[in-house]
């Protein structure tokens, strides 16, 4: 298949624009820790991505921000709330099993440490409803989990900064109207099931 070319609407090129403003300043605030291979700041056109290690966030098994920790996200918080776009932060943890009562398994702690982030950021000033939580565990990994160097570049919170419209911000990501309902999949159901026929050379047709 071929995939049709990216077209950002007036509202998403302003959103661009305000994005790459953003990584500059991110850049230049963060340039000591980015030297130190502590942070990684990357994008495309859809989105900015500020990747921090968690070994300057958290002590290992928790979801306590260190004095440290504060530093950072204080700075970039600094920067991030002079934009009005959406951001998501995720969490990632190694494979390494925990089993606690605060945390039953990497889940807990990966969202666990990405809410953390999400509420200092929060209290330095940024519009909550901007922001959201995603806990992905040890699923998610950017490189084998073989040996110590390797489980610490996996265990990281990802910060993305959107340059368009939030994705999740209907009822279903994506859709463009309406909501989805129990209903609407039996009734899908039923007509996907439903023979169809088609003429030579005539393109099959989505449901509506």
């Amino acid at each position: 298949m071929q995939r049709a070319p990216i077209s950002l609407g007036v509202e998403s090129q302003a959103g661009y624009r305000a994005m790459s403003e953003t990584a500059v300043e991110i850049e230049k605030r963060m340039k000591d820790w980015i030297n130190k291979g502590q942070i990684a700041v990357r994008g495309n056109e859809k989105w900015l991505e500020v990747e921090i290690n968690t070994g300057i966030l958290f002590s290992s098994g928790s979801a306590e921000l260190s004095p440290q920790a504060r530093r950072v996200l204080d700075n970039l918080s600094e920067v991030v709330k002079e934009s009005r776009n959406p951001l998501y932060i995720a969490g990632y943890t190694d494979d390494v099993p925990i089993n606690t009562v605060k945390y039953p398994s990497n889940w807990e702690l990966s969202s666990a440490r990405a809410a953390s982030v999400v509420r200092l950021m929060a209290e330095a000033g940024i519009n909550p409803g901007r922001m959201g939580v995603i806990g992905f565990g040890e699923f998610r990994p950017v490189s084998d989990n073989d040996n110590p160097q390797n489980r610490q570049k996996n265990r990281r919170v990802v910060i993305r900064i959107l340059a368009g419209a939030d994705m999740f911000g209907l009822p279903i990501p994506f859709a463009e109207t309406g909501s989805f309902s129990t209903a609407d999949t039996e009734v899908r159901k039923t007509q996907a099931s439903a023979p169809t026929s088609l003429q030579p050379g005539e393109p099959a047709r989505l449901l509506q």
